[in-house]
């Protein structure tokens, strides 16, 4: 089981492609945590997969359940994660 951690869930992409495909492959992956910089969308998605909310880029990738980082914002505010 490959834990992941998702950074970016702005995109319509995550709901129409990345969502199924996660939902589809969930006998070998899992979604652990979601950080979006609005926490209003990182809290729908995180209902959605089932997952926690991280407050911060940095809480996410800090966290050791977490083997792989999907980034999925194409335009990052600030210095990139």
């Amino acid at each position: 089981m490959v834990n992941l951690g998702i950074i970016g869930v702005a995109n319509p992409e995550f709901r129409e492609k990345f969502c199924p495909a996660l939902h589809a492959l969930k006998q070998k992956t899992r979604v652990s945590a979601i950080y979006d910089c609005v926490a209003k969308r990182a809290e729908l998605a995180a209902r959605q997969c089932e997952a926690d909310v991280c407050l911060s880029f940095e809480e996410l990738i800090r966290r050791d359940d977490i083997d792989a980082i999907l980034m999925l914002s194409p335009g990052w505010p600030g210095l990139l994660p």
